[in-house]
């Protein structure tokens, strides 16, 4: 659930080691962003291609306007949970703070290194579920509330996710996790309660297991009940609940409980071809396509379609205005995008402290 900026295994670069005993691993290594990456929950975090953090705050005595984060070292990939941000530094550390930590001068709130992680390459966070994976391709989940990191009943702070190896990416929602491995297989664990982890099982809560029918995935993400998955032909794939209609298949159920309110299995949403990335927020998804433009779907309460219609889209539609897209985000209820030239374009939900409307129902460049 993109409440995070993303970044896809297909820009990873995996090199194989050999460890003392003779056996071999893959190290997970990612190149520094050339464009700008957006993250959002509350705040919306900026980090800029020189590895500098900005911020929108909710907070009164905030700006309207991005505010610049001191952090010790340049960052590589941000992160937005309900109550905590969070950087990946270039050094392979987390560092987290919250808007609770801010004193009287907003760039420098309380930073603090999250303890137990080093040589990472990736992290993803929305509401208070993290997860992050290291360098080898171990993924490791903590609690974050309130800024503070909290212990499980053994007294861990960071859990290592057992049953997972040689995973390269992840992504997370409030109530269940994806990780993709290195042979393009996704696993899924957590709260099952709209069959968001595939197997079509009845059982509430599930601990990591295989998504059958997917194979040659490059990239996934979660939405709020909800998992996609993009393969290597350009096609994506969904399951979960479609209640935001967030499956793409042009139903539009009103619960769970009625005909196509939920998609037990991964299937291919229709009409979606040549897709170069994604991101799903809490119940819509943008897709970018090859020739540089954006589709969207799902709930569209603030905005977030882009349309500047009312109501529910069904099934993909591209976003008008935009074109020379590289890179974007699903947050929530807001929308980014990023063109070739670095411009950052928003719609969907107001930005922190920005007053008049509800919600942006068509792109606006936020960021030139």
């Amino acid at each position: 659930m993109n409440n995070r900026s993303l970044i896809h295994v297909s820009l990873a670069i995996i090199a194989f080691l050999t460890n003392f005993d003779g056996t071999v691993f893959a190290q997970l290594n990612f190149p520094k962003p050339t464009l700008p990456a957006v993250a959002s929950s509350k705040d919306v975090l900026l980090v800029s291609a020189d590895g500098a953090v900005r911020m929108w705050s909710p907070l009164k005595s905030a700006p309207a306007n991005p505010f610049p984060i001191q952090l010790p070292g340049n960052t590589v990939q941000i992160a937005a949970a309900e109550t905590v941000s969070y950087a990946l530094l270039e050094t392979g550390i987390i560092v987290g703070w919250s808007t609770n930590d801010f004193g009287s001068n907003l760039a420098t709130p309380d930073i603090r290194i999250i303890a137990g992680l080093q040589n990472m390459v990736s992290i993803d966070a929305t509401f208070e579920r993290v997860v992050a994976l290291r360098s080898d391709g171990i993924v490791f989940t903590w609690k974050a509330s309130g800024g503070k990191e909290t212990q499980d009943s053994s007294g861990r702070i960071i859990i290592p996710v057992e049953g997972l190896r040689d995973i390269v990416q992840v992504a997370t929602s409030s109530n269940h996790s994806l990780a993709l491995d290195r042979n393009g297989q996704v696993f899924a664990w957590g709260f099952n309660g709209a069959r968001q982890l595939g197997n079509n099982l009845p059982d509430l809560l599930q601990p990591v297991s295989k998504v059958s029918g997917l194979e040659s995935v490059i990239a996934i993400d979660t939405g709020l009940s909800s998992s996609f998955a993009l393969k290597s032909d350009g096609t994506l794939w969904a399951w979960g609940s479609n209640t935001s209609c967030m499956m793409g298949n042009g139903l539009r159920p009103g619960a769970e409980s009625e005909p196509g309110g939920i998609q037990a299995v991964p299937t291919r949403i229709p009409g979606l071809t040549a897709v170069r990335t994604f991101s799903a927020g809490s119940g819509h998804v943008l897709a970018l396509v090859n020739d540089g433009t954006v589709r969207s779907w799902g709930s569209n309460g603030f905005g977030q379609i882009g349309n500047g219609a009312a109501g529910y889209q069904v099934s993909p539609a591209r976003v008008p205005g935009l074109n020379d897209v590289a890179s974007i985000y699903a947050s929530g209820m807001r929308s980014f995008a990023v063109t070739t030239g670095g411009a950052i374009w928003h719609w969907g939900a107001t930005m922190p402290r920005q007053t008049g409307r509800d919600g942006q129902p068509r792109p606006l460049i936020l960021v030139k």
